[in-house]
């Protein structure tokens, strides 16, 4: 993401001094654009490995399945 948002800050320093009705600049847009796509999806991709929420499930689902074997090699016996 780091690349990403340097490559961004060059690119807008670039078209920074170029008209803006020539083609350079709408390509640097466009450039632009697309690496801004790519962090948001990179952010919304580390999105669930953040949420609080989410690693609370896992934990007690976890805990559950564990309670669940627990029971069944219980019983077994």
């Amino acid at each position: 993401m780091q690349k990403d948002l340097d490559s961004m800050i060059g690119t807008a320093d670039n078209i920074s001094q170029i008209p803006v009705t020539s083609g350079e600049f709408h390509i640097g847009m466009l450039n632009i654009h697309a690496r801004a796509a790519t962090i948001i999806f990179d952010i919304l991709d580390a999105m669930p490995y953040v949420d609080l929420q989410f690693a609370l499930a896992n934990a007690i689902w976890l805990q559950g399945m564990m309670g669940l074997i627990r029971y069944v090699s219980i019983r077994k016996k």
